[in-house]
């Protein structure tokens, strides 16, 4: 799982207009996506469950919203989906560019034509750029993960 994280990673970093000449991008959330019952609103089975193939990212890059799309990557809409304790787990490459105006990146996440959610990382840098690390999530301006274990978590929306 984590050689796939990292090889997505590293198509993300090719795919850029920058040249970041990162050598480690650790920058992938995990969430789970339930209603208040529990059930599963990744799972295709489960009734009123979202399309995972009318998901898409938005990165907000200087105040311009861009949909991601890597032609030449495995995970060309910038998600994937896997299973894990009987869930669907979706496994999403945030947005880690630079913003002018100092603000950590966003990236929204448009559950489809209605709803749209914010995630929102404090990037960590080295100087030479060699290191891009996601040490915060805001998960719709919540904190939802404070640099502590795995960046997994759920989310409830009914």
């Amino acid at each position: 799982m984590k050689k796939l994280l990292l090889i997505a990673g590293i198509c993300l970093l090719l795919s850029c207009s920058k040249n970041s000449g990162s050598d480690v991008l650790d920058i992938g959330i995990h969430l789970k996506l339930q209603n208040s019952a529990g059930s599963d609103l990744l799972n295709p089975d489960t009734n009123n469950s979202y399309n995972q193939d009318k998901i898409k990212l938005v990165y907000l890059l200087d105040g311009v919203e861009q949909y991601y799309f890597c032609g030449n990557c495995d995970h060309q809409k910038g998600y994937y989906f896997f299973e894990r304790d009987n869930r669907y787990v979706m496994s999403v490459f945030t947005n880690f560019e630079v913003q002018q105006d100092g603000t950590d990146p966003i990236t929204y996440i448009q559950w489809n034509e209605t709803d749209r959610d914010t995630v929102q990382c404090h990037i960590k840098r080295n100087e030479d750029g060699s290191l891009i690390v996601c040490t915060k999530v805001w998960y719709n301006d919540e904190l939802v993960w404070d640099n502590d274990g795995e960046r997994y978590f759920t989310i409830i929306k009914d």
